[in-house]
């Protein structure tokens, strides 16, 4: 086994927080384009 416990967590948890932080930020961007408006409820 070459990775270690931590390793692999890393590998799986690290681009996944940064997905997670790129989708708020779309989402906050189109809340403020959309005059507070939520993009989906138009």
């Amino acid at each position: 086994n070459t990775y270690n416990e931590k390793q692999l967590e890393a590998a799986i948890v690290e681009p996944k927080r940064a997905l997670i932080e790129e989708g708020r930020e779309a989402i906050k961007a189109n809340i403020e384009r959309n005059e507070g408006i939520p993009y989906e409820t138009k």
